[in-house]
């Protein structure tokens, strides 16, 4: 499955991963307008896919246009999914990664302490 990234780059899951997000998102309250529009953003965005003969994968042209992927392209990956983006675009993604590692590090780390202690950051 392709899909729309945050960060204007094509996410790529398997379908097995898909069906995991996909279950995750539907178990979220509908009431509630965040929830809604993130399931819009996700599945509105998501076209499914499969390797050609030749073991390609055609990218269609809204999410071509969404990511600004020209010639040049990269994969990179990102746990249990990749990421396709423009070349010139993962370079300034990488540029800004590289400046900004330890304050990336420490929000994700703190993030995780905030959730195994149960949302209320003790």
């Amino acid at each position: 499955m392709l899909s729309k990234a945050y960060d204007h780059c094509v996410i790529v899951y398997t379908q097995e991963e898909w069906e995991k997000v996909a279950a995750q998102l539907a178990s979220q309250p509908s009431n509630i307008a965040a929830n809604r529009r993130l399931n819009r953003l996700t599945f509105a965005g998501s076209y499914p896919s499969q390797l050609d003969r030749s073991g390609r994968v055609l990218i269609p042209p809204q999410l071509r246009q969404y990511a600004g992927l020209g010639e040049d392209i990269v994969l990179v990956g990102a746990g249990q999914t990749f990421e396709i983006w423009d070349r010139a675009a993962w370079q300034h993604e990488r540029s800004t990664l590289d400046e900004q590692a330890a304050e990336i590090a420490e929000a994700g780390a703190s993030a995780q302490r905030t959730s195994a202690a149960g949302g209320d950051g003790s």
